[in-house]
């Protein structure tokens, strides 16, 4: 079930074609042909709110060194995450407000927000459970940053969120194991205590006794 979920997230992340993606992500006509290959995919409906989440989807993969295909995977997982994860948190800043939003605004804001990149995601059942199960890892940590939000810089609200993304992107794509996951080393084996009894000292044998007759 695992590889089935990799499999659908990283189809999900991947709409672009990678003649677009192969050239040199520094190209300034970069971005632009991003969006115009990304609203191939346009709905007939949800159009406006489809080419924002492009913009917002190619403006992150143009900062991205991309010269591969693996390369190509990585910054669609990567891009695609942090994305639906902002544009939750803004819906979410909306309505109900950060002060007033539970785990399961944010849960609903998510799910809303991939029905955004495919609508027909809810009819797909193994689509699905894969963006519910991001949807799920990510709604707590937000939901303790929504409350937190006065306290920190807008920056760092962000840079918070993309955390957030791409800790749930790793562990729902099994590209780097999550940092807790390093196998903890063995506890030292402590020599045994030696032992400081002195040694009792062998034991003497006596002497045998001179059985040869005396000399008269």
């Amino acid at each position: 079930m695992l590889t089935t979920i990799r499999t659908t997230v990283v189809a999900l992340s991947m709409m672009l074609p990678f003649a677009t993606f192969a050239d040199d992500a520094v190209n300034p006509n970069f971005k632009t042909e991003c969006v115009s290959a990304w609203m191939k995919g346009a709905p007939q409906e949800g159009k406006v709110d489809y080419q924002n989440f492009g913009e917002q989807y190619c403006g992150c993969a143009a900062g991205k060194s991309i010269k591969s295909q693996d390369d190509l995977k990585l910054a669609a997982q990567t891009c695609m995450a942090q994305t639906v994860l902002r544009g939750t948190m803004d819906n979410v800043e909306e309505k109900p407000g950060l002060s007033k939003a539970t785990a399961d605004d944010i849960l609903s804001a998510c799910i809303d927000t991939w029905a955004v990149v495919n609508p027909q995601i809810a009819a797909n059942p193994t689509a699905a459970a894969a963006t519910k199960g991001f949807c799920v890892c990510a709604q707590s940590k937000l939901a303790d940053l929504a409350k937190n939000n006065e306290n920190i810089t807008d920056d760092q609200w962000y840079l918070q969120i993309d955390a957030v993304s791409a800790g749930c992107a790793e562990a729902m794509m099994g590209a780097k194991p999550p940092a807790d996951s390093t196998p903890a080393s063995p506890a030292p084996v402590s020599p045994a205590p030696v032992d400081s009894t002195p040694a009792s000292p062998a034991p003497v044998e006596a002497a045998p006794a001179d059985t040869a007759p005396a000399n008269q």
